[in-house]
């Protein structure tokens, strides 16, 4: 069995107070910096923010959820179950004025396993956001999220492994992103350049995780074109650079570039539908030859259908590579995944959703197959009181044993705001 070395957990608890309070430090100067750049309010629904006398947006969230998970390892034999209890506080922060936005959104999640403290966790996520418009046709965006988050055990790293670790697995992940628009919707053609840097560092078990370490750096360029029935075509074009922090001597790097070509539209040419479609070829190409390359389809497609102002219905599916956790070059997945949610009256909503994913790996014999079925009630006492109700099965099939499992959950959330 794996097991936690003293010192490094000595060491990560240090990183993470130094993170936590270099992250407070930079959302209070944001916060404040904000509070001066406007005087004006939110557009849209604001029944559960408050407004100060500056101008802030200010959203508390508190939930409280108590659920039970027959198969918390995600095992195909010899389950264990647990209750489960969470609380998860959340802040927003947000300034708008007649152009320009700025948010920042703290929150933090407390996880209780009543049959296995082990797997007790607290995840935390701090988020920056902003969109400054110098006129109509030169528009900046700049998002930072900084995360420190956890693998229950059977997920991830550990997945079909979960009794060689003695507890969940943890990392850091923070993610940067930027994007520049020329033009403005109302153009016939606009431009958007986006970046992207994503890294994810693993606190523990280090002999064993430092191998999936890894950043990226991704460029993307979109060229949109206005029909003026309501669509947008546009061609999207993208690279990604992932470079891994460590191999093992006389391992197999796992260093690749990844480039994308779309073509797609957007649409929102009646009441009752809307949605987007990309279809494009993806390359992913490895830097050590001993890796198998993929070349092969790639989409994204979203519908939105509105039978009635009260009904909704929610179509996705999207096809991609990935990169595996631990074994294979690569992980092409493809998923569709559909959903309706219905006002029955004003403060009373249900939600039912199918999805499936496939996983087809390369460089190891495994095909994962995975359905998922979410029943869901929503109850809103008031603008201030909700109480969620659900349950999900869950049906894993693959061609490694270790990998075959099912799971249901059942549980309840209480939802406090202003």
């Amino acid at each position: 069995m794996v097991t936690v070395n003293g010192a490094s957990c000595v060491t990560n608890f240090a990183v993470l107070i130094w993170r936590v309070s270099i992250l407070l430090f930079i959302t209070m100067l944001v916060v404040a910096g904000a509070a001066q750049a406007a005087n004006k309010y939110l557009d849209g629904n604001t029944k559960d923010v408050y407004i100060t006398d500056d101008g802030i947006y200010i959203k508390p969230v508190i939930e409280i959820g108590v659920s039970h998970d027959d198969n918390i390892f995600s095992q195909p034999s010899d389950t264990k179950g647990s209750s489960i209890v969470v609380l998860q506080p959340a802040i927003e922060f947000a300034i708008v004025d007649e152009l320009n936005s700025y948010f920042v959104e703290l929150e933090l999640e407390q996880g209780l396993y009543q049959s296995s403290s082990d797997d007790n966790y607290l995840d935390g996520r701090v988020l920056f956001g902003s969109h400054y418009e110098h006129n109509s046709r030169h528009q900046f965006d700049i998002g930072v999220q900084a995360e420190w988050l956890t693998e229950s055990r059977g997920s991830g790293l550990t997945e079909g492994e979960s009794q060689q670790f003695s507890e969940p697995v943890t990392y850091f992940r923070d993610t940067f992103t930027g994007k520049y628009t020329y033009g403005a919707k109302t153009t016939q053609g606009r431009v958007e350049i986006n970046g992207k840097y994503y890294q994810k560092n693993y606190t523990n078990f280090n002999e064993f995780t430092r191998t999936s370490d890894y950043d990226s750096v991704s460029l993307a360029s979109t060229f949109f074109y206005s029909t003026n029935a309501y669509t947008d075509l546009f061609i999207d074009v993208s690279a990604e650079t992932i470079r891994y922090a460590y191999t093992q001597p006389f391992g197999i790097g796992r260093d690749s570039d990844v480039y994308t070509t779309l073509l797609g539209a957007n649409w929102d040419a009646s009441r009752m539908i809307s949605g987007f479609a990309k279809f494009g070829y993806q390359w992913k190409q490895f830097s050590d030859q001993r890796r198998e390359n993929f070349a092969g389809l790639r989409w994204d497609i979203g519908l939105q259908w509105l039978p009635l102002s009260y009904s909704k219905v929610n179509f996705t599916t999207a096809q991609q590579t990935k990169d595996p956790d631990v074994n294979g070059d690569y992980v092409l997945e493809s998923s569709y995944k559909v959903d309706w949610q219905h006002y029955w009256t004003s403060f009373v909503k249900t939600t039912l959703a199918f999805e499936y994913e496939k996983e087809d790996y390369s460089g190891v014999d495994r095909i994962d197959d995975r359905n998922q079925v979410l029943l869901g009630v929503d109850y809103e006492f008031s603008n201030w009181f909700t109480i969620n109700i659900f349950a999900e099965v869950i049906n894993s099939d693959s061609t490694q044993d270790n990998f075959i499992y099912d799971k249901q959950i059942i549980g309840g959330n209480l939802i406090f705001t202003l």
